[in-house]
């Protein structure tokens, strides 16, 4: 699933659910489509650009080289599912949604001309963590949050801490691959002089704190789901930390997939 990009798309329609199941809402078969879609079309992109980038005479990460080998099958197949997503989406949404959908690309996209730019600009390097959690966040909840007919404190709690937890995800892989990113001359937020450590260790409180305390205010499944996917990432990190990631890699994102079985019982 790491490698075909598909581990993220399983992901991102688990917290669709819990957030619509949360809010008493049901997503329909369209927009948990369209959202699979979106998300795999996204992260294909995001790494057929990486590997134009990245210097194959220097370490890269599996995913990287796996693309590389196999960019025209991913590519022709991305260029299938865009000419049959798009006016599946146009003719299936609202128009609000799809233009709101359209917002939200345009957004990847300068995303990805930040990128273009980070190696010059380091600066724009240090926000790539930052910006994929963000997005894939945003990108998740996107149609429960025009489903809505007004944003409560609580539906903004609920998106920071979903936002906040992507953005740990995201920063423990940039830890995981400091060399290989090093090596590459990335310049992410995990190559500053900063003590990853210590981030990771604030960022795993927060989220833990963030859990505990909805759990007590009656959060229902998303306050279990944060703690469950937070507690997942944290053995992943204290593990990692004594052994090594090793082959464990591809597991990042199965943290963020366990909420699955609460679904079931809300």
């Amino acid at each position: 699933m790491h490698l075909l990009s598909l581990d993220a798309v399983a992901a991102g329609l688990v917290w669709q659910e819990v957030f619509f199941t949360q809010l008493g809402k049901t997503a329909s078969w369209e927009t948990r489509l369209i959202l699979g879609c979106a998300i795999w079309m996204a992260y294909v992109a995001d790494r057929l650009f990486d590997s134009l980038s990245l210097d194959s005479k220097k370490p890269r990460t599996k995913r990287h080289r796996f693309i590389k080998n196999h960019w025209l099958v991913f590519l022709s197949i991305w260029v299938v599912i865009f000419s049959s997503i798009t006016p599946f989406a146009y003719f299936n949404l609202s128009q609000e949604h799809f233009i709101g959908g359209l917002w939200i690309m345009v957004l990847v996209n300068l995303y990805f001309i930040l990128l273009k730019f980070s190696k010059r600009i380091a600066m724009l390097g240090s926000l790539k963590e930052i910006l994929t959690g963000t997005l894939f966040s945003l990108g998740v909840s996107f149609f429960l949050i025009l489903a809505l007919t007004e944003i409560s404190l609580a539906t903004i709690i609920l998106q920071a801490s979903f936002g906040l937890l992507c953005v740990f995800n995201v920063f423990l892989i940039s830890h995981w691959e400091f060399r290989i990113d090093q090596g590459q001359k990335e310049s992410n937020l995990s190559q500053y002089g900063l003590n990853r450590h210590v981030i990771l260790m604030i960022m795993i409180s927060v989220n833990l704190i963030s859990g505990v305390t909805m759990s007590l205010l009656d959060f229902g499944i998303f306050s279990s789901s944060l703690l469950i996917s937070t507690s997942a990432i944290t053995c992943l990190h204290i593990y990692t930390t004594k052994h090594g990631s090793g082959n464990l890699k591809p597991l990042i994102d199965v943290p963020l997939m366990l909420p699955l079985f609460l679904i079931f019982f809300f």
